[in-house]
């Protein structure tokens, strides 16, 4: 197998599946230069429901975002220790949004739903 055959194999096999809301709250997040999921788009609300707090914990799960310190209330995931908490995508976000293929949910969204 030639290495860019294991690599496209590697990473479509190793990706999770991603709900619509997923691929939103990522591709958003990957828009702005600080990359933080919080606030989330409008098109989705401004109050963190528990929907986007499932989804998001399943994307740290995931290593798909990951907690970072941040000075900016909007972007307030949680608090540590008097510390405001963030929640960022990471580079295998980046990588799961640009993918493609079957990686990334499908056209029959209710079949992805929690699916990460």
């Amino acid at each position: 197998m030639s290495l860019l055959a294991w690599t496209r194999t590697t990473i479509m096999t190793r990706t999770p599946k991603l709900n619509d809301l997923q691929v939103i709250l990522l591709s958003f997040s990957a828009q702005r230069a600080d990359g933080s999921l919080l606030p989330p788009s409008r098109s989705l609300g401004q109050d963190l429901t528990d929907r986007i707090r499932k989804a998001i914990t399943a994307l740290l799960r995931h290593s798909l975002a990951e907690e970072r310190e941040t000075l900016q209330a909007d972007q307030l995931w949680r608090e540590q220790d008097g510390r405001s908490i963030g929640v960022f995508i990471t580079d295998a976000g980046r990588t799961a949004i640009s993918a493609g293929g079957s990686s990334i949910g499908s056209s029959d969204s209710s079949s992805n739903r929690d699916s990460v």
